[in-house]
């Protein structure tokens, strides 16, 4: 009897499927990150006095609304129970923003740079989990999309400055 390995984690005591479900399981990572992005621009869209990053912001929330409702939804229909909210951490992140906003008097360049900051480290997460997570095509496509419309609104934040 012959013993092959999953092409998704190498082991030869699972099954491909067992493998895809866990692989589903960990896009809720992405998804709390998606959650903790999209909160961070819409309590920045609200602390922000600069009409055209209040404006810029608003609508990348929005945006970010959609892709958290396109991702739950799909992790929703394979099966995995998706997450509700974001982290923890980024909580303590937006107190982090409130308070310099305060110090630095809503300077435009300390917002932009923070939120920068954020977006970098999400791009880094989707491009990693994309890298080294074996995923259902339905879910490689809507992440890909999804990485390549945070990349481009990052780059609309960055000519803010």
């Amino acid at each position: 009897m012959s013993t092959q390995q999953c092409t998704s984690c190498s082991s030869t005591a699972c099954t491909s499927a067992t493998c895809t479900n866990e692989n589903v399981k960990k896009c809720n990572e992405i998804l709390e990150y998606l959650y903790d992005s999209r909160d961070g621009y819409q309590k920045s869209s609200e602390d922000v006095k600069d009409v055209t990053l209040k404006q810029l912001y608003l609508t990348i929330a929005q945006r970010r609304n959609q892709m958290v409702t396109d991702l739950h939804l799909l992790i929703k229909q394979s099966g995995v129970q998706p997450i509700e909210s974001g982290s923890m951490t980024a909580a303590a992140h937006r107190t982090w923003i409130d308070f310099k906003t305060l110090v630095t008097g809503s300077d435009r360049q300390a917002v932009i740079a923070e939120i920068k900051r954020g977006e970098s480290y999400l791009i880094e997460k989707y491009e990693s989990f994309l890298k080294s997570t074996s995923l259902p095509e339905t879910f490689q496509q809507l992440l890909k999309r999804q990485l390549k419309e945070i990349e481009e609104q990052v780059a609309s934040v960055d000519q803010m400055k």
